[in-house]
């Protein structure tokens, strides 16, 4: 990601795509925010029979996580900063 500052967001956006959410930095230019999910699958249901023999279920659970990538961007449309959230 470091090798994006000092090129122009228009770059980025050519090679990324349009950012998910653009903010403000709060000096007069932006933050352009990449968000992606990385899904692992679904961990099966699973049935339990308890010694009084009373039957539990546990419903499938989603695996994953959401990581997220933000390029900071000058006033001029330059990358100055990034920052990296997640694995």
């Amino acid at each position: 990601m470091q090798s994006w500052v000092g090129k122009h967001q228009s770059s980025l956006i050519a090679s990324w795509g349009p950012p998910q959410q653009i903010s403000t930095d709060g000096k007069g230019g932006s933050v352009l925010i990449y968000g992606q999910y990385v899904d692992f699958g679904q961990s099966p249901g699973q049935g339990h029979i308890d010694s009084y023999g009373n039957f539990t279920y546990t419903a499938p659970k989603q695996r994953g996580y959401q990581r997220t990538r933000m390029f900071y961007v000058d006033p001029n449309g330059y990358i100055y900063g990034w920052r990296w959230k997640g694995r």
